[in-house]
Formats: C-alpha cells, sequence, structure tokens
C-alpha cells in the first residue's frame, strides 16, 4: 500500500528548500523594505544596520529548526517549541525592519528598534573620521552634550564624504581624520 511522500520527508525537503534560499532573503529583505519605506527625497544617505540582516537570518534559522524538530518527532512538546520558534521567528522579521540611520540636510536621525533619535548638524562640535589600514573606517559624530554617534563607512559614506566636508565647513563643526596604521 503506497501512502505516498512522508510528512518527515517533506519537512525535512522544505528545511533545506528554505536554508537554499535564506542568503538571497537575508540580503534582499532589510535593503527592499528600507529602500521603499524609509527612503525620502530630502536624505542624503540610508543607512541599514546590519543587525537587520542578522535578525533575517535569525528568523529563518528558527523556521528550519522548527522544520527539522517537527521531522524529527511530531508530539505536543515539540509542536510546542515549534510554535514558539515560529513566534520568535515573526518577531525577529518584525524586529529586522524597525532599525535605520539617515543622513539629512538637517542632521542625523537613528532609530534602533522603537527608539528614534534626532542629531542636528548646530549641535555637533566634532566629525572624526578614522581611517583604518586594516579595518573599516568610521565616522564619530560628537554632540555639545558630549553624546557620540558612531557609523562604519560604507559604499554610501565613501560617496558623501564631500557633503559631511561641506556640512562642517557650513556649520563650523571640527573635521578631524586620524589615519591608522
Amino acid at each position: 500500500m503506497n501512502r505516498g511522500t512522508s510528512p518527515q520527508i517533506k519537512m525535512i525537503v522544505f528545511a533545506i528548500a528554505l536554508l537554499l534560499i535564506t542568503p538571497l532573503f537575508v540580503f534582499f529583505v532589510p535593503l527592499f523594505y528600507s529602500q521603499t519605506v524609509y527612503i525620502h527625497v530630502d536624505h542624503i544617505a540610508l543607512l541599514i544596520p546590519m543587525r537587520n540582516f542578522v535578525l533575517v537570518g535569525v528568523g529563518f534559522a528558527c523556521l528550519i529548526v522548527m522544520l527539522l524538530l517537527l521531522a524529527w518527532k511530531r508530539q505536543l512538546a515539540t509542536y510546542m517549541l515549534g510554535g514558539l520558534l515560529v513566534v520568535g521567528a515573526i518577531i525577529a522579521f518584525l524586529q529586522s525592519q524597525t532599525s535605520y540611520i539617515v543622513i539629512q540636510e538637517s542632521g542625523i536621525e537613528t532609530k534602533m528598534y522603537s527608539d528614534v533619535k534626532n542629531y542636528y548638524w548646530e549641535e555637533m562640535t566634532d566629525i572624526v573620521y578614522d581611517v583604518y589600514a586594516t579595518d573599516a573606517n568610521t565616522y564619530t559624530f560628537t554632540m555639545n552634550d558630549g553624546e557620540t554617534v558612531e557609523i562604519v563607512e560604507n559604499g554610501q559614506l565613501q560617496q558623501i564624504r564631500g557633503t559631511f566636508l561641506s556640512i562642517a565647513r557650513q556649520y563650523n563643526i571640527n573635521y578631524i581624520e586620524n589615519h591608522h596604521d
């Protein structure tokens, strides 16, 4: 009597398929979401923190583990644990879309989960550009009250480096370049 493909095989195959397409989703989902929801014509640059990509990966890992767990054993405890993993995946997916850094004409806006902070150019004292020979370059923005914002340089920030120089001149902000070997 042929009953067809077993549920265990289906779950394992689906988990493998999910594992294979995960890198595409990890890279493109935060990118597409940020570029469609948060982008605005007044923004100089929109930066997506690495944590957004990591959280998408964590969400997919939860789904893959859930599928493998249910393929291994289907009991009440594994269904409950699978449900918790699905809830964890949903939370990770939702949180992966809530962080960004926007550089605007008026200043820098950072949003990390639900905490939005605005740093205006008028309130800045220093922009420090640290250049490292072997590591990623960083920008450190220092406010009047001593609070700092550090942003790791990426391709977008390399393109707008001149914009930081003109903003520093316009608002009398000290622009310092430190070269580290």
